[in-house]
C-alpha cells in the first residue's frame, strides 16, 4: 500500500458492497485513493443473482487486474433447452449459443457466467491487498450535504456487545451503491422514474439432482406457468426463475419449502428423475424498470442498482452498474488527487444517463416480447447487419428473425469490414439485440452459419 493511502483518512464513503460498490472501491484503491466501504447486512450475501458477465465488463476486470481470477471461476453461458408439457421430458427446441473467436483487438467477445457471490469474493480479496475491508453490519442512517463536505450518521450493528452504536462522520464524497432501495438516493430526493411489471416470480438457488449442467432448462411460459433452471459454476447448484398466474403466490411460497418444491415439481412435468434438494436462497421477485434523473448532487453520487434497475433479459443490470463505477472511479481518483478539476465529475452523470436510458429501453422491450411468447424465441430478436459499401456478392439471408441490414455508404469501416484474411469481396458486422458486436463474418456461408448456430435450421434452408 502506498504512502498516500496510509497517511490519509478516507475522504470517500461507499455505501453498499455489491459488485458496483466493490468495483468502485477497487478502482480508487488502485489509484492510491483510500476509501471506507460499509454494508448493512451482517453476513456476506449469498446467491447467484444476475450472473451474466458481458465482454465489456471483462474488459473492466482486465483493467483492474482481476480478469484471470474471474475467467478461472466462470463458466460459458449454456445453451437453452425448451421442454414440452405435460410430461416435461420431450425437447421442443434447443437453442445453441454462438461462440466467437477472440482476436488481439477484441480479446473478450463472449458472455461468461459467474454468480455474484463468487464475483464479490474475488473483488473483496483484491481490495484486502490494499489494506481495506468491507465493514459488515454498518448501516447508513442519513446524509446531509454542505458546501464542501457531507455529514453522515452511521449505525454500527457489528457484534462485540453493548448493542448498536451511532457514529457521526464527515466525508468529502459519498457514493450510494446500496441497491434499488437505496438510502442515499432517497436522502438526496432523486426521482426513481419507471414502472413495476405485472409479473411476479420467485428467484433463488437450490441444489438439484437429475438435471444436466450443460444447458438452461425451461418449461412453460409466463402466460400460465414458467420455470427456468440454470446451472451455476458450482456443481449441483442451480438458479431458478419461476412464475406465472398458476405457479403460486411468490410472497408465501418462498417461505414454505414444501409448497415451493411441489410447485417446482408440477411446473416441470412431475418428473421422477429430478430431485429438488437444499434451498440455498429463494426470494419473491417483481421486475422493475426504473432510473434516476441524475446520478449526482454535489459531492454525493449513486451507482448501480441505486441509480437504475432492469428487467432480466439481456443480462445488463449488474454489468451496467460495474461500468457506472468504473466510469466514476478514475474520474474521482483524479479529482481526489488534485490532478483534474472538480468539473470532471460532471461528466459522470452526463455520460451514464443516456447509456442507462438506452439499456432500459432494450431490456424492457426484450422482457415484453419474452412475456408475449417465450417459446417463440424469434420474436426476441432485432439483429442488425452493417455491410460494406463495395460488396462483390449479394447477401441472401433467410430471414424469419427480424434482421435488418444497413449499408455503410460512406465506407467508414472499410478496413474493418474486409479484415486481414478477407478476399476483399465480403465483410459484414452482426450487431446483436443488446447492441454488442455479435460477429464479423467474411463469407455468405459464415453469415448463414452464425444465424443457424443461434436459431437452428429453418425449413427454407434445410
Amino acid at each position: 500500500m502506498s504512502v498516500f493511502s496510509r497517511s490519509k483518512s478516507p475522504e470517500i464513503l461507499i455505501v453498499g458492497a455489491g459488485p458496483a460498490g466493490l468495483i468502485l472501491a477497487l478502482a480508487l484503491l488502485q489509484n492510491d485513493v483510500p476509501v471506507r466501504i460499509i454494508e448493512k447486512t451482517t453476513h456476506p450475501r449469498i446467491g447467484q443473482r444476475g450472473s451474466g458477465i458481458t465482454p465489456r465488463s471483462l474488459e473492466v476486470f482486465e483493467a483492474l487486474g482481476i480478469v484471470n481470477q474471474v475467467l478461472k471461476k466462470a463458466i460459458n453461458v449454456p445453451k437453452v433447452c425448451l421442454y414440452k408439457l405435460p410430461g416435461g421430458t420431450e425437447v421442443l427446441k434447443e437453442i445453441e449459443r454462438a461462440t466467437l473467436e477472440p482476436t488481439p483487438t477484441c480479446p473478450y467477445v463472449n458472455f461468461r457466467q459467474l454468480g455474484q457471490d463468487s464475483l464479490d469474493r474475488i473483488i473483496q480479496a483484491d481490495i484486502q491487498k490494499y489494506g481495506c475491508a468491507v465493514e459488515l453490519g454498518v448501516e447508513l442512517l442519513s446524509v446531509e450535504q454542505s458546501d464542501d463536505h457531507t455529514n453522515v450518521k452511521i449505525l454500527n450493528h457489528r457484534p462485540g456487545g453493548g448493542g448498536p452504536t451511532q457514529q457521526d462522520m464527515t466525508y468529502k464524497w459519498v457514493i450510494g451503491a446500496d441497491s434499488a432501495k437505496s438510502v442515499v438516493r432517497k436522502q438526496l430526493g432523486l426521482s426513481f422514474l419507471g414502472e413495476a411489471t405485472e409479473e411476479n416470480m420467485v428467484v433463488g438457488d437450490i441444489r438439484i439432482e437429475g438435471l444436466s449442467e450443460d444447458r438452461i432448462h425451461v418449461w412453460g411460459d409466463l402466460s400460465s406457468t414458467m420455470t427456468a433452471i440454470r446451472p451455476s459454476e458450482t456443481s449441483g447448484v442451480f438458479t431458478i426463475i419461476a412464475g406465472g398466474p398458476k405457479f403460486g403466490n411468490p410472497e408465501t411460497i418462498c417461505v414454505d419449502e414444501a409448497a415451493l418444491k411441489e410447485a417446482l415439481r408440477q411446473s416441470t412435468g412431475n418428473r421422477s428423475d429430478i430431485k429438488f434438494g437444499e434451498i440455498i436462497c429463494m426470494n419473491p421477485y417483481r421486475p422493475q424498470i426504473r432510473m434516476v434523473d441524475e446520478f449526482r448532487k454535489g459531492g454525493i453520487f449513486v451507482t448501480g442498482d441505486a441509480g437504475h434497475v432492469h428487467s432480466p433479459p439481456g443480462g445488463q443490470g449488474m454489468n451496467t452498474g460495474i461500468q457506472d463505477s468504473f466510469n466514476l472511479g478514475w474520474k474521482l481518483a483524479l479529482v481526489a488527487k488534485q490532478l483534474a478539476p472538480p468539473s470532471l465529475l460532471d461528466t459522470y452523470s452526463e455520460e451514464r444517463l443516456p447509456v442507462v436510458a438506452e439499456m432500459l429501453n432494450i431490456t424492457t422491450s426484450l422482457l415484453k416480447k419474452t412475456i408475449k411468447n417465450f417459446n417463440d424465441e424469434a420474436d426476441l430478436i432485432q439483429t442488425i447487419l452493417i455491410v460494406g459499401k463495395e460488396q462483390g456478392k449479394e447477401i441472401d439471408v433467410v430471414n424469419p428473425h427480424g434482421v435488418r441490414a444497413f449499408k455503410d455508404r460512406d465506407n467508414h469501416g472499410n478496413d474493418a469490414f474486409l479484415g486481414s484474411k478477407n478476399d476483399g469481396k465480403f465483410g459484414v458486422f452482426v450487431i446483436r439485440p443488446d447492441r454488442v458486436l455479435g460477429a464479423r463474418v467474411q463469407s455468405p456461408q459464415g453469415l448463414e452459419s452464425y444465424f443457424q448456430s443461434i436459431f437452428g435450421k429453418t425449413e427454407e434452408n434445410e
